[in-house]
């Protein structure tokens, strides 16, 4: 059991069965009491069938991915956390996954751990880490798609990584500002990482840990609203991170 100075934190919209399996997963890793649960006003009710001892916060409206995950950061930090672990309901973390992020995360500047994320169905990397390219929707995540192999396994300082599943600490990330919530969601991974890294803040990209994400795959409707935030934030990191020729 995973206690001490870290919650788990579970932002969700439409999450539909994923939730409940997420969650149980949690309930095997960490005290009931420090898992924590924010609804961003789903419209189905997967959220209000969990077991009553977990405790979920329910928004009135859609507020985003990255307005939510600064109540849900807050949220742990009024509770007494240095660190959250934030994960997507359609993904599953072990303990010495979490444990890896811990130890990664308590390193010295270090505001954020990354996992490798795996295709839950498949197998395949779901993605590495982020790169800043600044060219087609202005970032890409490397490794996304592709069979695991030996060169994913290389731990190193990252510009970004992937949003589905990491360990936060927490007061780093308000040191910079928090999410930028304009965002909604999508692409705020790179502009976070950005200010982090001005602050002098590092991310790692830790594969010792393994997740397994669903994600929008085979879903019309996910993929679409995924293209659309993706080419619309591009807009927003060129916008409000970008200089010189760059921008």
């Amino acid at each position: 059991m995973i206690d001490g100075a870290v919650a788990a934190g579970v932002l969700v919209y439409n999450a539909g069965e994923d939730l409940a399996r997420c969650v149980d997963s949690l309930r095997a890793l960490f005290p009931v009491e420090r898992i924590f649960v924010t609804d961003n006003a789903s419209s189905d009710d997967a959220a209000s069938l969990l077991p009553p001892e977990i405790r979920v916060s329910r928004n009135a409206t859609n507020i985003g991915y990255c307005a939510g995950m600064n109540a849900l950061l807050r949220w742990a930090k009024r509770e007494g956390a240095e660190f959250l672990l934030s994960i997507n309901p359609d993904a599953t973390i072990d303990e010495r996954s979490v444990r890896v992020l811990l130890d990664a995360c308590g390193e010295q500047r270090v505001a954020l751990a990354h996992p490798k994320i795996l295709r839950r169905d498949s197998g395949v990397l779901d993605g590495a880490y982020g790169e800043i390219t600044w060219r087609h929707l202005a970032v890409r995540m490397l490794g996304e798609g592709v069979a695991d192999a030996p060169r994913w396994d290389k731990r190193k300082f990252v510009p970004f990584g992937h949003g589905a599943c990491f360990v936060a600490r927490i007061d780093a990330v308000f040191a910079v500002g928090g999410y930028a919530e304009e965002f909604f969601a999508y692409q705020d991974e790179a502009e976070l990482g950005r200010r982090l890294a001005a602050a002098g803040w590092r991310i790692v990209y830790e594969p010792r840990a393994r997740a397994y994400h669903h994600g929008p795959w085979g879903n019309t409707d996910r993929e679409h609203l995924k293209k659309y935030f993706l080419a619309r934030n591009s807009v927003l990191l060129l916008k409000n991170t970008a200089g010189g020729i760059t921008r």
